[in-house]
């Protein structure tokens, strides 16, 4: 059976540098997105992996589609 690749950092690095390039800090995504900033940090540092609950709700923060996050996210 072939390993599962682990995403979390990967969507990590992504969600970063979306957030940097939307220039927000990861406070001002928190509140955007209706997150506690500490998920924020967690994400962004592949510690833990968003639920699609909060992948939706860090995509409206962004303002990109959440699907865009997840391709960007699997084709590191």
């Amino acid at each position: 059976m072939p390993q599962r690749r682990a995403y979390g950092v990967s969507f990590g690095r992504v969600l970063r540098r979306r957030r940097v390039a939307a220039g927000l800090s990861q406070e001002a995504l928190a509140e955007a997105a209706g997150l506690h900033p500490r998920a924020v940090q967690h994400y962004e540092a592949g510690t833990r992996e968003p639920s699609l609950t909060a992948l939706v709700a860090l995509a409206e923060g962004l303002r990109v589609e959440p699907g865009q996050l997840v391709t960007e996210a699997v084709a590191e």
